[in-house]
């Protein structure tokens, strides 16, 4: 009884060590899709369209999800709110698109602010994404973030780049575009 009690000790010990590794971020708290590309399907090398975009869909490393919050946060200092209004913990990485030549492409949340869902639309290079706004829809590279749109005006992505976060947010968010 004593060696049955002591295995199933040890097997439990294991198990949650295992899930809080797994599961826990850079801060140790568990955020909803916050390092793992959304909504997309694995391409091959020989799948690929000559001319079409070629994402990396490495999941983000709890660093890089960091490193994007934190960046986010300054965005969000220079628009006038402080710390107590936007904690850092309230910034989460809601959906992350992938990486198109080294641009991460991400929709982030904060409780503190209203909602994504608050927002009907948002247009880059002639795309139309549902349900989420500017300064929600970021792009990160080389420890920069720009707003989707200007990160398409400023280069970092081109209009197949778009077309294709595009059809990944449309997956994402089907109910809006029924």
């Amino acid at each position: 009884m004593k060696k049955k009690i002591i295995s199933l000790f040890v097997v439990l010990t294991f198990c949650i060590s295992v899930v809080f590794c797994a599961c826990g971020g850079a801060d140790g708290k568990v955020e909803k899709n916050e390092v793992s590309p959304m909504g997309q399907e694995q391409t091959s090398p020989e799948n690929i369209k000559e001319g079409s975009p070629v994402v990396d869909e490495t999941p983000l490393t709890a660093d890089e999800a960091l490193s994007i919050r934190m960046a986010y946060r300054e965005i969000l200092k220079s628009e006038n709110f402080t710390e107590e209004q936007i904690p850092f913990e309230s910034i989460k990485i809601r959906h992350y698109y992938g990486s198109y030549d080294g641009v991460r492409v991400v929709i982030i949340d904060c409780d503190r602010l209203d909602s994504v869902a608050l927002y009907p639309e948002y247009t880059v290079g002639g795309y139309v994404f549902e349900g989420v706004q500017r300064s929600y829809f970021m792009c990160y590279k080389d420890g920069e973030m720009l707003w989707l749109g200007e990160a398409y005006e400023n280069g970092w992505l081109d209009k197949d780049d778009i077309k294709t976060i595009n059809e990944t947010h449309r997956k994402l968010y089907t109910h809006y575009y029924s």
